[in-house]
C-alpha cells in the first residue's frame, strides 16, 4: 500500500496496556502470568470492598437501630409527660401505617380501621374525628 494504515488495538483493563485486536495476541496476553496476576488482583480488592461494604451496612444498620430505639423512648417520655396514655410505638406505628389501597369494601374498612386507631390514640392532633 502507498500509505500507512493503522492496526486495530485493544486495552486491557486489568494490565493497563494495548495489544493487538486479533485472537492470537489476546490469546497470548491473557495467558501471560502478568495478566493472571492483575486479574486476580482485581478480583480480591473487590471481595475485600465487598467486606468492608457489607461491615459498614451492618454497623450503619446498627447506629439506626439505637437511634430508633431512643426516639421511641423519647417519644413515649413525651407523651407521658404530656399526661397522654403511653402505650408501645411500635403497636402505635403499624396501626399509623397506611396500607395499599385497593378497589373493594375491604380496603375502605380497613382505612376507616386505620383512622379510628388513629383519631383514638392521638385525641388532640384530631379533634373532627372523635
Amino acid at each position: 500500500a502507498d500509505y500507512w494504515k493503522s492496526q486495530p488495538r485493544k486495552f486491557c483493563q486489568y494490565c493497563k496496556c494495548w495489544i493487538a485486536d486479533n485472537k492470537p495476541s489476546v490469546d497470548f496476553h491473557e495467558r501471560g502470568k502478568n495478566h493472571k496476576e492483575n486479574v486476580a488482583a482485581k478480583i480480591a480488592e473487590i471481595r475485600k470492598k465487598s467486606v468492608q461494604k457489607a461491615k459498614q451496612d451492618k454497623k450503619m444498620c446498627k447506629q439506626f437501630a439505637t437511634m430508633e430505639e431512643a426516639a421511641a423512648k423519647a417519644y413515649e417520655e413525651d407523651l407521658k409527660r404530656m399526661g397522654l396514655e403511653g402505650g408501645t410505638c411500635t403497636s402505635r406505628a403499624k396501626a399509623e401505617t397506611p396500607r395499599a389501597q385497593t378497589a373493594g369494601p375491604a380496603s375502605t374498612a380497613s382505612a376507616a380501621s386505620t383512622l379510628s386507631t388513629v383519631s383514638t390514640a392521638y385525641p388532640a392532633a384530631y379533634p373532627a374525628a372523635q
